[in-house]
């Protein structure tokens, strides 16, 4: 299958400068939005064939690419982000909570700011509602030299936050690449988090929603990730240890 040059012209322009507009792109190319979206159909079909993921013309007009089409298919003297999605600033936030809560490497200001490419002004900003949004679940983020940012409390706490995080993260755009991308985690454990999952599944009879099919093995591999970094549960709720008594008796 091959694309024609039309398509061939918009997929470069997509590639090279993934910020483009679906506007910006009618007025370069002088097509109207419905040739564009006609030759996006056939870029998206040329692109499954190919065995890539489909580019997604966004509601606010953007486009999301994923990163490996960038890398195929750029123009050599192109240079670009791995996301030029501009995340919202409820998506900034969740996305701060969970890389302060998740990292082993120091994070300073500049982590930041070069990763989500906001001023400092604004990071200085987000950190304060970040802040607010650690204090309702009882955790602290304090700032020190040579640690760089972190947060302390519970580590009960902090996974119940992770959790949120994770799951306000899955739903922005491109979501689960950035994790992947960010976080080193490989497709092939994925895949055997979900084999587990389906074998509790079965096990004890249930069956979970696409949603959470869609979380859990994630969650749970941050979870891991927490266990191996030495981050463990010293005390549990009490409300969580009557849960779980009871939930033992019941199997009895």
């Amino acid at each position: 299958m091959y694309l024609d040059q039309r398509g061939v012209k918009i997929l470069k322009m997509i590639v090279n400068d993934p910020s483009v507009s679906g506007k910006e792109l009618e007025q370069s190319l002088g097509l109207s939005r419905k040739q564009i979206s006609y030759s996006l159909g056939k870029i998206n079909d040329y692109l499954k064939k190919n065995g890539f993921e489909e580019i997604k013309w966004l509601k606010t007009g953007r486009f999301l690419v994923s990163l490996a089409v960038i890398r195929e298919y750029q123009s050599e003297d192109s240079k670009t982000a791995e996301y030029t999605y501009v995340l919202s600033d409820e998506e900034r936030y969740s996305w701060l909570t969970l890389r302060l809560l998740c990292h082993t490497e120091e994070l300073s200001t500049y982590h930041f700011t070069d990763e989500l490419k906001i001023s400092k002004n604004t990071l200085m900003s987000d950190l304060k509602r970040v802040q607010e949004i650690m204090k309702s679940y009882g955790l602290e983020l304090n700032y020190d030299r040579k640690r760089g940012y972190v947060v302390y409390g519970e580590e009960y706490d902090k996974r119940g936050l992770i959790i949120q995080a994770l799951r306000e993260n899955l739903n922005i755009p491109g979501g689960e690449e950035r994790l992947a991308v960010v976080y080193h985690i490989k497709q092939t454990e994925l895949e055997q988090l979900r084999s587990d999952i389906k074998e509790i599944e079965e096990k004890l009879s249930v069956c979970y929603a696409d949603e959470r099919m869609k979380e859990f093995p994630y969650i749970l591999a941050f979870l891991l990730r927490q266990i191996r970094n030495g981050c463990l549960l010293q005390n549990l709720p009490e409300c969580s240890c009557t849960v779980r008594k009871q939930a033992t008796e019941n199997k009895r």
